[in-house]
């Protein structure tokens, strides 16, 4: 074993010199030995342990992984013009949801490895419920009925992503779907019509939901921040977080999980030799088992000896349930999931009218705004539009803060109103007053728990009327002490904004910075959609 690691580290630096990080920048698309792969960004860990590396040395493939969103890769492939070589993902459900919407779809396909979506809880909270077996792991009846009843007798909490843009939230889902069902075959359309069924997920997202993303490492980062109370991830994830210091129990659910297995998909015929290569370095047993202890993956070759550490149990024997053939039934769970089962959101807007909005920013402003009210036919445009009881407010400002106009979705007319206000009250010219309308913005924030609030701030200038950062600072913890809610503020960097004092905003609400600069302002919006 030391012989293996060590030899790896001398390779790992060796093409750490000598590639010069080739992975991170674009190569010859009509080089036979390169590929231009789109990958999840889980996926992320092979360039910062060296495994990337190692898989270029051994291939003799260059390889660019460009990292993204399942869902976003998925998009990135479907069109006539396709720039990629391959597409590697966590789990096939978007390709497969989408399937007859790409135009050329995918010829060729392997899984890589393994890692279940399961649920980690504190220790404390695990032994309180009796959930810990003699081993220390937990024990192999636990349902998710068990788990349901904590969640709605308000007794437990979880963090989850959105299923509208991450692949650990929607395999979650189908383990929970399944689980409520104690089915262990495919869900079908029939399944999805069941009242019950409706009915539990839907009293299990809206009181047990406490925080949600679209990126499983930043709900991680931020459930490690929070110290909450459970986290719905994959198992490599949680194991991770254990090695960073949590206490969390990996529970299995009984009737089985749903497995992320990393399938890594052909898309251009004429680089299948290049392809090949490369598969047959990430099935070889001595890639497997250095995914395995640098990622915290389970290896799907090579009849490796699990070595597994972070809390995992590596002799649970794991029922990994099937996913629904039909595109149309995948489709059918993410419209169920979006319109009947998860928490309504109140989206409170916040943005800037001055002056140096005008032209094109407020043209890509509008759109932008335009496109999550149904318009956007995309894939992901799609799913990020506003659902039914979703609470929208837009707070406008430049040197003064508007009246706050407020939409609730219930049907079409609600939506038509939005595009009105949109297209016809969103105008610039003035000044700046970012924290005034970041005051009004937590005085918009409705009672109660019945909505998932956050706060979303688009400028592109800097504070120069009202209020100043260490005004709304204060006021912001006066806020978060009284009532108990650290409402998260998800700032949008655009045009010559402050982006130390972004960032310091979105630090001190547990929010995060969605880069505008760089990518389109349409595509962060929908981006912004999976957090709220």
């Amino acid at each position: 074993m030391n012989r293996i690691v060590s030899s790896f580290l001398v390779i790992s630096v060796f093409w750490v010199l000598f590639l010069s990080g080739c992975s991170d920048q674009a190569i010859d698309p009509n080089d036979p030995n390169a590929l231009r792969i789109i990958g999840g960004s889980e996926l992320k860990d092979l360039k910062d342990t060296g495994l990337l590396d190692y898989i270029q040395q051994k291939s003799g493939v260059k390889i660019q992984l460009d990292e993204s969103g399942s869902l976003a890769a998925v998009e990135k492939i479907a069109g006539e013009e396709v720039m990629y070589d391959g597409i590697w993902i966590p789990n096939g459900f978007y390709l497969e949801a989408f399937r007859d919407q790409i135009k050329h779809p995918p010829i060729a396909s392997e899984k890589i490895f393994m890692s279940p979506v399961v649920l980690g809880i504190q220790r404390s909270l695990a032994q309180q419920y009796g959930w810990i077996g003699p081993d220390g792991f937990s024990k192999e009846e636990i349902t998710w009925n068990d788990i349901r009843e904590k969640v709605v007798s308000n007794q437990l909490q979880f963090y989850m992503t959105n299923m509208n843009s991450s692949n650990s939230g929607a395999l979650g889902v189908v383990g929970m779907m399944n689980g409520f069902l104690e089915k262990a075959d495919p869900l079908t359309m029939e399944d999805l019509k069941d009242e019950n069924l409706i009915r539990s997920m839907k009293e299990f997202f809206q009181k047990g939901i406490k925080k949600s993303s679209g990126s499983s490492g930043w709900l991680a980062d931020i459930f490690l921040k929070e110290g909450g109370d459970a986290i719905v991830n994959y198992e490599s994830v949680i194991a991770e977080l254990n090695k960073k210091g949590a206490d969390l129990v990996i529970v299995y659910p009984k009737e089985g999980i749903a497995m992320a297995d990393y399938p890594f998909y052909l898309l251009n015929e004429k680089k299948k030799e290049a392809y090949d290569r490369v598969l047959s370095v990430l099935k070889s047993q001595e890639f497997q088992r250095l995914a395995m202890e640098k990622t915290n993956r389970r290896p799907l070759y090579g009849n490796i000896p699990l070595r597994l550490t972070g809390g995992i149990d590596a002799n649970r024997v794991l029922y990994s349930l099937p996913l629904p053939e039909e595109g149309k039934v995948l489709q059918e769970m993410i419209r169920l999931y979006l319109d009947e089962v998860k928490k309504p959101s109140q989206i409170l807007f916040v943005l800037d009218m001055s002056g140096s909005m005008s032209g094109d920013r407020i043209e890509r402003l509008r759109k932008s705004l335009l496109n999550l009210t149904g318009t956007d036919l995309s894939f992901s445009g799609q799913l990020a539009r506003f659902t039914r009881q979703d609470h929208v407010t837009y707070i406008l400002f430049n040197d003064r803060v508007s009246p706050p106009r407020s939409f609730e979705v219930t049907g079409k007319g609600d939506l038509e109103a939005m595009q009105q206000f949109i297209q016809h009250e969103i105008e610039s010219g003035g000044g700046t007053a970012i924290y005034s309308a970041l005051s009004e913005a937590l005085k918009q924030v409705l009672p109660g728990d019945e909505r998932y609030p956050t706060i979303v701030l688009l400028t592109d200038g800097e504070n120069n009327r009202g209020i100043s950062f260490d005004e709304f600072a204060k006021e912001y913890e006066t806020y978060t002490q009284k009532t108990g809610k650290r409402i998260p503020i998800y700032p949008i960097l655009f045009g010559e904004g402050n982006v130390e004092e972004m960032k310091k905003l979105a630090e001190m609400s547990h929010g995060r910075t969605f880069d505008a600069i760089h990518e389109p302002l349409e595509t962060i919006f929908k981006d912004v959609r999976g957090y709220n």
